[in-house]
């Protein structure tokens, strides 16, 4: 795979379908619509849920606002869906996969990102769009060991998340190229921004000794929007398949986090909210990530570590001088 200098291919006119605009989605609209894309979003209901972080489908009360490029149905059935089609450009220039399931629905991730997966591909291909770009997860390695890993290493299907999510990448990378399009996989780490800090359960985790010895790996939400973007304005990543990891490229360790907001961890009291569901799912995440692919493309993160975004979160930080840490 080529990563040498990027091929020009401006955003400013593309015509871009987004399914999922939700707490990620919907940032990746906005820069999207900030580089001069014409973009239509596709969610499965009307209105988000209550207590909906999404914002990109409704107004500041929650209520969806009138815009006939907001369009709902199941991205499963879109390309059958003729009404659907109808209100959708051809040809489209990329279609965007930022999904998760949703509990209140009662999906289950092998309900959810293999069938999205097949039906973006379906609808990208019956309306002869250029490249297919799907937000998967660096959960897709499982290590457990402290190991690095990069866009290479086995992936693992440990446990029915694990097989949803490669499932749809595999379902991504077969079948875009296959149509004769380009597919990119942008595997996430731990995303985090406005909205969803994370120093809260990383006190607690590592008030309980679950993560002192277990490396963190974090994705800022503009950080993975910029990189979304940056794939797509690139001529290279519309032929062939791509995969790349999307992180900050300083994995942390915990206990160095909790120490940055200002806090000894040795003296956190114990906290009974942390479920020990919760602890062990953290817990067996182990694992360094690489971005040196995503890097060799020109991208460069806004936050060099996660300790640079707690700050962006208003956290009075303290930056380490080492190695791992770049002091603002």
């Amino acid at each position: 795979m080529s990563t040498g200098p990027p091929g020009p291919a401006p955003l400013a006119g593309s015509r871009v379908l987004l399914v999922g605009p939700g707490w990620l989605g919907g940032h990746i609209v906005h820069r999207l619509r900030a580089l001069g894309a014409d973009v239509w979003t596709l969610r499965r209901t009307a209105a988000p849920p209550a207590g909906s972080t999404a914002y990109e489908e409704a107004d500041g009360g929650g209520r969806p606002t009138p815009d006939p490029q907001r369009l709902t149905g199941d991205i499963a059935l879109a390309s059958q869906n003729d009404a659907l089609i109808a209100c959708l450009p051809a040809p489209l220039t990329h279609v965007v996969l930022c999904i998760a399931p949703s509990r209140s629905r009662g999906d289950t991730h092998a309900s959810s990102y293999p069938p999205a997966a097949r039906g973006a591909v379906a609808l990208a291909a019956r309306l002869g769009a250029r490249s297919v770009l799907y937000t998967s997860s660096t959960g897709v390695y499982g290590r457990t060991d402290g190991a690095l890993v990069d866009e290479d290493t086995p992936l693992a299907r440990n446990d029915e998340r694990q097989r949803a999510l490669v499932d749809a990448e595999e379902i991504v990378l077969t079948d875009a190229v296959t149509a004769g399009m380009g597919a990119v996989v942008l595997r996430v780490a731990g995303l985090y921004g406005p909205g969803r800090d994370p120093a809260g359960r990383l006190m607690e985790a590592a008030a309980q000794g679950a993560l002192s010895d277990s490396w963190g790996n974090y994705a800022f939400r503009d950080d993975v929007a910029s990189a979304a973007t940056h794939l797509l304005a690139d001529l290279r990543f519309q032929r062939g398949g791509h995969v790349f990891n999307c992180a900050d490229g300083h994995p942390m360790r915990a206990d160095a986090v909790v120490q940055g907001l200002g806090v000894d961890p040795t003296r956190l009291s114990e906290v009974s909210s942390t479920t020990i569901a919760t602890r062990r799912e953290v817990a067996r995440s182990n694992q360094r990530v690489v971005v040196d692919r995503l890097l060799a493309t020109g991208w460069t993160p806004s936050m060099p570590t996660v300790l640079h975004g707690l700050a962006q979160l208003g956290h009075a930080v303290r930056f380490p001088r080492d190695e791992r840490t770049v002091t603002p």
